[in-house]
């Protein structure tokens, strides 16, 4: 028995475990290696993180993650105008406001 879920996003109707508004699949997905290797590329791999007392770009180049402009919950995409690169302690501060 196959269920149909209503995305919460889209509001299209879908079966499985992902709707396709969402973007590639990220694990082994061709799909999301070329979107995580466009913005790795775009962003100098290199964190875009702005510091707000000197204005200067954060230099790290090490640990780097993709982070959504807008989250997931609120409707973000895996798309590369949604995602930008970010070192490790910038993404927490971000997503968690922790140092």
């Amino acid at each position: 028995m196959t269920i149909a879920r209503v995305c919460p996003y889209c509001r299209t109707r879908y079966t499985g475990t992902r709707c396709p508004c969402r973007g590639p699949k990220r694990q082994g997905s061709t799909e999301w290696k070329r979107v995580r290797k466009v913005v790795f590329a775009r962003d100098g791999h290199r964190c875009r993180a702005i510091d707000d007392e000197t204005g200067q770009r954060c230099t790290m180049t090490t640990t780097l993650e993709l982070s959504h402009l807008v989250p997931h919950r609120k409707g973000g995409l895996d798309v590369e105008t949604n995602l930008v690169c970010l070192c490790h302690r910038h993404h927490m501060l971000l997503d968690h406001g922790s140092k």
